[in-house]
């Protein structure tokens, strides 16, 4: 009735916290059950009442006893001999001698009544088969549908283990490169307060990897991939002390020339590399546990109906054959509702557990999305202080300043409105994994114009031949089908610069039943052997010096298009143009 009487706290002191029971100091609900089964038998045998009353009683209490012993006794020897799986009543070796001495007395209270010659067995053997054999059913179901369930929460504390790595992983991933871009800031402008929280920046990522470790102390691969991390980032950070220190003592030309030497960036590729690795064991694992718990959920679900069913197809048999006179009809009537609130029971504890897991996914889901605002709105701040003095400096002092100064603050400013585009991004990339699809039937055609229109400032000046075929409809969302086009289209813009004559073409064509869209370029190109880089966060085939960019447009293309299930590919060469090519799964076509 969910009343909690601390009548254990009132009769007994010091109670142990480490014990197997829902509640410390109460002894398990298997055994409470068998107690009162066992004084409920006695109480009923020592009643002064009529023979057709007490004797049912007293028969089904002992019997109901002899279950409750006998089942989990059974299925503790099946592990012992088979294996830990078999143990579908999850008994351990502390329970035996509650088993055995509810077996005993719920056999010997039998024995007794058939001693007195009260116990006799009136059913024909077809009638007690039909019954066996619907109790064994309803046993193996019950069994089978427990140990399931029972797999199923493992797995799902799986699940929550590996969210619980990647959290961690990601935590570090985000320090390291708050430590890398606070000392680029310093290496810049050489403001001390972007140094402010190193120490602790550093002491957090040392403390994550730790508990990376812990959390992963029964992979050997992650391991081994952690140690090796360790080393690269102590390194990483070792060597931004070394730029920070050459910036303090001999200046930002010192530092930029450390910076240029690029081991930096070298540690930093390795070290994304080694998180990479980690986040896709951990995503395979999270993928197989999810699996795992999908086939247990739906095993157990299938199960229990079904032994259920089969054992009242038996047990209804049989109540014609009681109906007939042999045995007592209300007796059966009663067992049979006493299974059925144990099946709700189970039932009703199932959703629960499945509403409350939801919740707390959800709840996680709403912190990160927290966190992300939190962090954005954060790092925004600065930024805007950083570009508006900045600027204020230009207009108001500019004329007094030396050329080579106006351009370090020009330089200060284009980092900062660099960096805010790229948070922009990043915030843009993270939410597409969460936004519900919109599905509608999109004008293809239409889309690539309105993301042209959008593009209008790009491509002011000079002479493009623009080429905009019929382009195949489909089902999708259309905002993010749109921005997919407008990051495409906005590369092609921006690597035919130094095309003299600029050709763009967009179009589709139907292959195995789905549609295939493109935008071809006849500008700079790129080598096919880095071609695996190009979906890449932060991943860029140019240099920041040669063309803008935040290394994020194409990883976001990428990430939409698998949100419609589709895939997402680019073919080029050198010099000589590049065709970036999406599909649609085929239930987005029309």
């Amino acid at each position: 009735l969910g009343w909690n009487l601390p009548i254990e706290q009132w009769l007994v002191s010091d109670v142990p916290g480490d014990l197997e029971t829902s509640h410390s100091g109460r002894i398990a609900s298997p055994s409470a059950l068998g107690f009162l089964l066992a004084g409920s038998a006695l109480f009923a045998a020592s009643l002064s009442v009529s023979k057709q009353l007490r004797f049912p009683v007293v028969v089904g209490l002992s019997a109901a006893l002899v279950v409750i012993g006998a089942i989990p006794l059974a299925a503790f020897l099946l592990e012992l001999s088979l294996g830990p799986q078999w143990n579908f009543m999850g008994m351990a070796i502390s329970g035996v001698a509650g088993a055995v001495g509810f077996t005993l007395l719920g056999g010997g209270l039998l024995a007794l009544l058939q001693s007195e010659g009260r116990l006799k067995w009136s059913l024909n053997r077809t009638t007690t088969a039909g019954f066996a054999l619907g109790v064994l059913l309803m046993v193996v179901a019950a069994a089978a549908a427990f140990s399931f369930t029972k797999r199923m929460l493992e797995t799902t504390t799986w699940i929550t283990h590996r969210q619980e790595v990647l959290k961690e992983i990601q935590k570090i991933m985000t320090n390291v490169s708050e430590l890398a871009g606070a000392e680029r800031l310093y290496v810049i402008v050489g403001d001390e307060q972007f140094l402010k929280g190193r120490e602790q920046t550093k002491t957090e990522v040392e403390q994550d990897v730790s508990n990376v470790g812990k959390l992963t102390a029964d992979n050997a691969a992650q391991q081994q991939r952690l140690n090796e991390l360790k080393p690269l980032i102590a390194q990483r950070i070792d060597w931004e002390g070394q730029v920070i220190v050459a910036r303090r003592n001999e200046g930002p030309t010192a530092a930029a020339a450390m910076i240029a030497q690029g081991r930096g960036v070298g540690l930093t590729e390795q070290i994304a590399h080694a998180f990479r690795a980690m986040q896709e064991e951990e995503y395979r694992l999270l993928t197989d546990d999810r699996k795992q718990a999908y086939i247990a959920s739906t095993t157990a679900f299938s199960l229990l109906p079904s032994g259920v069913f089969l054992s009242l197809i038996i047990l209804s048999l049989g109540i014609f054959y009681l109906n007939a006179g042999v045995g007592d009809q209300a007796q059966t009537e009663m067992a049979l509702r006493e299974s059925e609130n144990e099946i709700r029971q189970l039932n009703v504890e199932l959703e629960e557990r499945v509403a409350r897991r939801t919740a707390e996914l959800e709840a996680a889901n709403k912190e990160l999305e927290a966190f992300s605002y939190s962090v954005s709105h954060d790092l925004r701040a600065p930024l805007r202080a950083v570009d508006g003095f900045s600027q204020a400096v230009l207009e108001d002092y500019g004329e007094q300043l030396p050329k080579e100064g106006r351009h370090y603050l020009q330089t200060i400013r284009e980092g900062a409105q660099r960096m805010g585009l790229l948070i922009d991004d990043l915030l843009t990339f993270s939410r597409l994994s969460r936004m519900a699809l919109k599905k509608e039937t999109i004008n293809m055609t239409r889309i690539v114009r309105d993301a042209l229109a959008e593009l209008d400032s790009e491509t002011k000046g000079r002479k493009i031949d623009m080429q905009v075929h019929d382009l195949s409809p489909c089902h999708g969302d259309r905002a993010l089908l749109k921005q997919v086009w407008i990051n495409l289209l906005s590369n092609a813009v921006k690597y035919t610069r130094k095309s003299q004559h600029a050709v763009i073409e967009v179009g589709s064509q139907s292959e195995n039943g789905e549609n295939i869209y493109f935008v071809r370029d006849n500008g700079t190109g790129f080598d096919m052997q880095y071609a695996h880089k190009l979906f890449g966060v932060f991943q860029r085939l140019h240099g920041a010096d040669e063309f803008e960019g935040t290394g994020v447009g194409l990883a976001i293309v990428q990430r939409i298009v698998h949100r419609h299930g589709g895939r997402v590919w680019a073919e080029a060469a050198p010099n000589r143009g590049a065709t970036f090519h999406f599909s649609l799964k085929a239930e987005n076509n029309i």
